[in-house]
């Protein structure tokens, strides 16, 4: 034992002079917090497990030692210890044998911590020495590295075992832990906890904030967390500050905001935790290869669980199949620009910004002056405004040309890119009216056509209200959208496609510029099945929304096997285990959709529900309960014509003299115009009775009678 002891002291000497030591964090063959004395089991099965030392590395994250004074009790796998690949239940010697003995303990502690082990022997020329890691509840793995280690080396190699987040399920699971933790432990208000999220993840793309922040606790983690945020800020604004005084206002609201999250004192003892499981879970994330707006599904995340942010401040954020839709619908390329006027979390910008980069990849020219120069928004509340450029920034956007202010601002007038010129594209979701007082949608659907290039195109999430009311106020602003845009189309989209908030939108497609003739025929479509079920107030896709490429036909046939490891890549980039979905005979979407091979990749592909959608708005062709066209002139003197007609009968009925009657009529149906007809699908398609069956009508029954009782 004598000589165990002294073999223990040269190595734990080597340790404890790496950078980063701290003895307070060091127990040698005793332990004193309950909760790790609980795991540790002895050896021999009965009593206290006592390892020859316990360092703890973090509040959630220990780090083990085992050593014997020869190799001979190194493994009872031999001499050489364990493979990488070993089976970790196959050690049974943890009395004897050092690795055996760390996984013993390893076996133990993982029940609540995440654990690094390290099993040591001294040689004639050093130590054989084995390192094996763990999260928490994970599998045991031997690392590949035969030497001693720092601290923030047994930190990062914990870090490593923590799969990134990329999928929406995913980032929706880890949303859920850390939202409740700024909750609970923070007491974080719901608006700043999506910009300590954000203000951590720009602060960890500063290598020396990266590699050292465990080395700080409290106040000074504060600090050097703003220090990162700042140096990241100012390296990405460094090219443009002194050509554009906008870039050091947008680096003083920024800094403004994480000051005023960061730096308050709920934050202080809690903030490395925020850090490590940001770092381990998302910081990795490969998320600028997706449209995926990761920032604004946080935001969404949190405003979930509150009715504060979303009532009292109109936010609704869109959903990010529905932002990636845009993207295809716009068809941006070299040589366009792209605009938001109501930015929120940047979701439009980063979806298009992801369909330029698929485009135009490889082209390295064309891709560094389209991230440079492409993409502007404006955003008027401070905390989306912060997120939306720490969003573009992490995306790899060059500037983030993104203003802060009220797009009604008379600054705005000329906003354009200074490559590209004026938008050719201007994309929003508008805060949606609250208040007599607020703007309405429709002033925000005016002002983004005023501010777009002539020809081009404004495409827009509303409300139903805005295309269906026959108020004389939004009749009034949709007279004056015609007399100097074309309503392109309209798309009634699903219901519960923003179910916070319980708001029934449609998409307005716009031609800027191009004043809405007689002659022109709007587009209306029905596009209320997006392949996405509510379920707990979430969607999730049932159907693909994707496109889905695989490159071998029986990989099409064996997604559904649960007992397969391969997974489905979808033409967005998002990985879909295969396991999540369900047997390929009780999935509707497939039945009947061939394969077919996509001429760009030789894979073999099903067609998703955007494409469909895309094409169909291209086309345009019209389908019973789906879409058709509507000249909107003739429309409304169809309807006044039919509406002075009932009119007369029913004067004529009460007695009046038909000229009289004629004349009255003509007098009370004046109203009727383009802007005061209904702009939507279902008042224009004729119902699909060949699909009805006792089974269908039936389901339908059953579903409104469980809203009727939902809804009391």
């Amino acid at each position: 034992m004598k000589s165990e002891a002294t073999h223990a002291q040269k190595l734990f000497f080597e340790f404890e002079s790496k950078d980063g030591y701290d003895r307070d964090r060091t127990e040698y063959q005793t332990v004193t917090n309950p909760e790790i004395a609980r795991l540790l089991t002895s050896k021999s099965g009965s009593g206290k497990g006592k390892p020859e030392m316990v360092y703890q590395l973090g509040a959630n994250d220990l780090l083990v030692w085992e050593i014997k004074q020869t190799v001979k009790d190194f493994s009872s796998h031999g001499p050489s210890g364990a493979d990488l690949g070993f089976q970790e239940n196959n050690f049974p010697k943890p009395k004897e044998m050092a690795e055996d003995g760390v996984i013993h303990y390893m076996n133990g502690l993982k029940k609540s911590f995440n654990v690094v082990g390290v099993a040591a022997a001294p040689t004639t020329n050093g130590w054989k020495i084995s390192t094996f890691r763990t999260k928490q509840s994970g599998r045991i793995e031997k690392v590949d590295t035969k030497k001693i280690l720092s601290p923030v080396e047994y930190l990062n190699l914990i870090d490593e075992t923590f799969a990134t987040k990329e999928t929406p399920a995913e980032i929706q699971e880890f949303s859920a832990k850390l939202h409740n933790f700024l909750r609970d432990e923070m007491k974080l208000p719901e608006a700043e906890k999506p910009l300590l999220v954000s203000g951590v993840m720009v602060a960890l793309q500063d290598d020396a904030f990266y590699r050292n922040f465990r080395d700080y606790e409290g106040e000074p983690l504060q600090e050097q967390t703003l220090i990162a945020i700042k140096n990241v800020l100012e390296e990405k604004t460094a090219k443009t500050r002194n050509k554009k005084k906008g870039q050091v206002q947008k680096l003083d609201v920024m800094m403004s905001a994480y000051k005023r999250v960061i730096g308050k004192e709920a934050t202080k003892e809690k903030l490395k935790w925020v850090i490590i499981e940001i770092k381990r879970n998302l910081h990795n994330a490969d998320y600028h290869k997706h449209n995926f707006d990761l920032l604004g599904h946080f935001y969404g995340e949190f405003l979930k669980y509150s009715g504060g942010d979303k009532k009292g401040l109109g936010i609704v954020l869109t959903p990010n199949h529905i932002t990636s839709l845009f993207a295809r619908i716009a068809n941006l390329e070299y040589g366009d620009c792209a605009l938001d006027t109501c930015t929120g979390t940047a979701g439009f910008l980063i979806a298009a910004m992801a369909h330029m980069k698929a485009k135009y990849e490889g082209d390295n020219k064309k891709l560094d002056e389209i991230l440079k120069d492409a993409f502007l928004g404006i955003e008027f509340d401070e905390t989306n405004y912060t997120l939306a450029c720490a969003n573009m920034l992490l995306q790899g956007d060059g500037k983030s040309n993104i203003k802060h202010g009220n797009c009604f601002d008379k600054g705005f007038d000329n906003i354009q890119s200074e490559t590209f010129g004026k938008p050719k594209v201007t994309f929003l979701n508008p805060p949606y009216s609250q208040k007599k007082k607020d703007e309405h949608e429709l002033d925000f659907i005016a002002r983004a056509c005023e501010l777009t290039k002539y020809g081009g195109n404004v495409i827009a999430i509303v409300p139903m209200s805005c295309v269906c009311e026959q108020n004389k106020e939004t009749v009034a602003k949709r007279s004056t959208l015609l007399e100097k845009n074309t309503l392109t189309a309209v798309m009634s989209m699903p219901d519960g496609l923003f179910p916070t908030v319980g708001t029934v939108t449609c998409v307005i497609v716009l031609t800027a510029g191009i004043a809405h003739n007689d002659k022109t025929e709007s587009w209306f479509a029905y596009w209320k099945n997006d392949g996405f079920k509510l379920k707990k107030n979430v969607r999730n896709e049932a159907e693909p929304w994707y496109d889905i490429q695989k490159r071998e036909p029986e990989e099409i046939e064996q997604i559904q096997d649960p007992t397969k490891k391969e997974k489905l890549q979808a033409s967005n980039g998002w990985v879909y285990p295969a396991n999540t979905w369900q047997p390929l005979e009780k999935m509707e979407w497939v039945k009947g959709k061939k394969p077919t091979k996509d001429p760009s990749t030789g894979n073999l592909l099903i067609k998703g529900k955007e494409s469909q959608w895309v094409y169909d708005f291209f086309n345009q062709k019209e389908k019973v309960q789906y879409g058709t066209k509507v000249n909107l002139f003739h429309k409304a003197g169809e309807l006044k014509e039919q509406s002075i007609a009932d009119e007369v009968e029913e004067l004529i009925q009460d007695g009046k003299h038909p000229e009289i009657a004629k004349q009255k009529a003509i007098g009370k149906n004046q109203h009727w115009s383009p802007a005061y007809i209904e702009w939507c699908a279902e008042a224009y398609l004729e119902t699909d009775y060949s699909q009805l069956t006792q089974e269908v009508f039936e389901d339908a029954l059953k579903e409104y009678a469980i809203h009727l009782l939902r809804s009391k």
